[in-house]
């Protein structure tokens, strides 16, 4: 991902707001025994192409939306999608107006309700089993001042924790690496959380997290959290097209590939399809070659997104 921001002029930018990750370091879960540990090298790094940096979503976020800002696009906020036309691309905005384009690209994330209504399927139908997804972060001066705490405040190391039916990791994150980042992925749970799939404020004892077998610096770490978030995921299967029949609409991000939140590929896989997409574009000539394009981008796009589902 890194690479591709780098090839759109943003290595400035994103210097601005992450910092380099040097090693991650794997323990136990459970009793906090260590496992191991792999230093990002030189020569590993000049595998990958570029640096593997930290930075918050938001940050990032920010980043792209400046950035598209300058190069002249248009946002519409609070615009509800509330009907796309059947072989054209014109879509009805709720409240009234339309837009009309060449292309309409969906990019509405892993509920999508535009996706049913241009794609001409359904919705996603999720699986049964859920996952439990949880971010909060410690101070980082709570952390160094604490004895039993202060070696996690390495900037550029990345905590990885296996427990129990569960997997931690943890980082220095923030402006001037103010905080300490963690997040929680328990595979399976019967939790039954309002509006179980957002993204909302929760209290560690709604998400059931003193229930989780934790080494004793988790366990601290958990008791020390600020600023708690989580979420339900239900798996959903891979969409069968990213195009429409008719070449009028494509998928992209979460919409195209619902990945499990605080995964390694979902926002990876995003800037992917838009570099893709941009590097396609870039070759028309002529209106008739939309259609040739967006099928490329399909073959492209279809095998390394069925890829990263099956590591996910």
């Amino acid at each position: 991902m890194t690479k591709a921001l780098q090839d759109w002029g943003l290595g400035p930018s994103l210097k601005e707001i992450s910092h380099r990750c040097a090693l991650y370091r794997m323990q136990n879960g459970c009793n906090g025994d260590f496992i191991g540990c792999v230093s990002f090298t030189e020569a590993i790094l000049d595998n990958f192409l570029a640096d593997l940096v930290f930075l918050r979503h938001g940050d990032f976020h920010s980043m792209l939306y400046e950035a598209s800002l300058a190069l002249g696009v248009r946002f519409l906020f609070n615009s509800e999608v509330a009907d796309v036309a059947p072989d054209s691309t014109k879509v009805t905005l709720r409240g009234g107006g339309a837009l009309q384009g060449d292309v309409v690209v969906i990019a509405d994330g892993y509920n999508s309700s535009v996706r049913p209504l241009a794609m001409g399927g359904s919705e996603y139908v999720a699986g049964d089993e859920k996952s439990l997804f949880v971010t909060f972060e410690v101070p980082i001066d709570v952390i160094r001042l604490d004895k039993e705490l202060a070696s996690l405040a390495e900037p550029s190391a990345w905590q990885i924790w296996f427990g129990d039916e569960h997997l931690v990791n943890g980082n220095v994150l923030g402006v001037n690496n103010s905080d300490f980042t963690i997040s929680i992925v328990q595979k399976t749970v019967a939790l039954d959380l309002e509006d179980e799939e957002e993204w909302r404020p929760r209290s560690v004892a709604e998400l059931g997290l003193e229930d989780l077998n934790l080494e004793p610096r988790l366990a601290k770490l958990l008791r020390l959290a600020r600023n708690v978030y989580g979420k339900v995921f239900r798996a959903r299967p891979p969409v069968e097209s990213l195009v429409s029949d008719d070449a009028s609409y494509v998928l992209v991000g979460e919409a195209a590939h619902p990945m499990p939140p605080i995964s390694h590929h979902s926002v990876a896989l995003a800037v992917e399809d838009a570099q893709t997409l941009g590097l396609l574009f870039s070759r028309i000539k002529r209106k008739d070659q939309i259609s040739r394009m967006l099928n490329a981008y399909e073959e492209i796009r279809q095998p390394r997104i069925s890829a990263a589902l099956t590591y996910e």
